[in-house]
């Protein structure tokens, strides 16, 4: 592609980004998805990106957790929309014990996984709220919420790489999701460093749980703003 196309290409993304942070749903979810659109459609690099100065390269936001313990269905959440949103996410630890939630992305993916959050944890709530039983039923129904939620998103990820979206082809999907993860975790080796895993054990009621799945399968998805 030409450099005067470039240009073009660019100064036309960066006005649709723009418009992604638009208070309107709408509008916004609209603009967001023509601005990723355009960056599969001509395969454009985070080099690319950073060269004209969108500002649009990889960088993190840090969000604090209430309490000193992350509820495994959080945590597990926030992975999963990060995840189908070309994210990722950190826990840290500050020195007197309280957490954070480190999401590492672009931008105006970081402000979409932001928005699907919310949007699934209130859903969530609410909906354990009326399940009416002890704190291990409710929390293993979220549990089983989440993985439906991850179920959903998984498929919809899936068709995406195999029949692209919008004008972009499937491999033009699978390029970019692959050169977005490569910049992320170069992102965490320079600017955070060693990263540990952890793993965390709950007791899981099987009902409660499956009854999480189903719901969870069913939630809407289509509101969201989505990249």
């Amino acid at each position: 592609m030409a450099q005067v196309d470039k240009k073009a290409i660019f100064a036309q993304i960066q006005k649709l980004l723009a418009l992604g942070t638009s208070p309107n749903e709408n509008e916004a979810k609209l603009a967001t998805a023509k601005a990723n659109a355009l960056l599969l459609k001509y395969n454009l690099s985070i080099d690319d990106v950073e060269d004209v100065k969108m500002g649009s390269g990889i960088t993190q936001r840090k969000h604090a957790i209430d309490g000193k313990r992350v509820a495994h269905w959080k945590s597990g959440l926030m992975n999963v929309v990060c995840e189908s949103n070309y994210c990722r996410v950190l826990i840290s630890t500050e020195y007197n014990g309280s957490k954070n939630f480190i999401i590492i992305g672009k931008k105006v993916n970081i402000n979409i996984t932001e928005q699907m959050y919310v949007y699934l944890y209130e859903t969530i709530e609410r909906l354990s709220k009326n399940y009416g039983r002890g704190v291990t039923e409710k929390n293993s129904y979220r549990l089983g919420m989440v993985q439906g939620i991850y179920e959903v998103l998984k498929a919809q990820k899936q068709q995406q790489e195999k029949n692209g979206i919008e004008e972009c082809t499937a491999l033009m999907v699978v390029n970019f999701e692959k050169e977005n993860n490569n910049a992320i975790q170069k992102y965490i080796n320079e600017e955070i460093g060693r990263v540990r895993k952890t793993t965390q054990k709950n007791n899981i009621n099987g009902n409660a749980y499956g009854e999480g799945v189903r719901d969870g399968r069913n939630v809407n998805l289509n509101k969201q703003i989505r990249a």
